[in-house]
Order: C-alpha cells, then structure tokens, then sequence
C-alpha cells in the first residue's frame, strides 16, 4: 500500500503544543479577566463580607475540576477531536 499519495490528518508536534499552550491559555485569561470584576461580582451576588468573593475564583477552579470529569469521559467514548470542538464551542458560546 503506497502512503505516499494519501494526506496524513495528524497533527504534528508544533501543532499539538500550539493547541495545548492556547487552551491552558483561556483558563488563564478567563480568570485574568474575572478577577478585575470581582468587587462588581461579589455585589451582583449580595456578598456581605469582601473576604468571602474570594470564593467565587474557588467555585470557577473547581468547576474547572469537575467539568474535566465530564469532559473526560464523553473524550474517551467518542473521541478527543469531537468532544474538544465541542468543548470550544460551548466556552465561546458562554464566554
């Protein structure tokens, strides 16, 4: 069988690092960008007390957690490439 006629559709090394710096990426911008807000987040939610808005960057780390669980298992049944454009476009949607 000749391989040299057919396209590989895999992605080269440059590329996955690429891929994998831009989406550890956007957890870092989403947080770099909620923490200016978080005196108007903390009043949206009726915080009483200033010290207790630090939990909302602890409820978003572990949604984060816990959406990996999700994400994890819907991944290793119907592939990572699928589940993964899902992903992005879900977060772009909500973003």
């Amino acid at each position: 069988m000749d391989q040299a006629g057919s396209e590989s559709t895999a992605m080269g090394f440059r590329e996955f690092v690429a891929m994998a710096a831009a989406l550890m990426a956007t957890q870092a911008i989403a947080v770099d960008t909620m923490l200016p807000a978080l005196p108007t987040i903390a009043v949206a939610l009726g915080l009483v007390n200033e010290n207790h808005s630090q939990w909302i960057v602890t409820a978003y780390v572990v949604g984060i957690g816990c959406g990996q669980l999700f994400w994890g298992l819907f991944s290793d049944r119907y592939g990572r490439r699928p589940v993964l454009l899902i992903g992005l476009a879900v977060y772009a949607i909500a973003a």
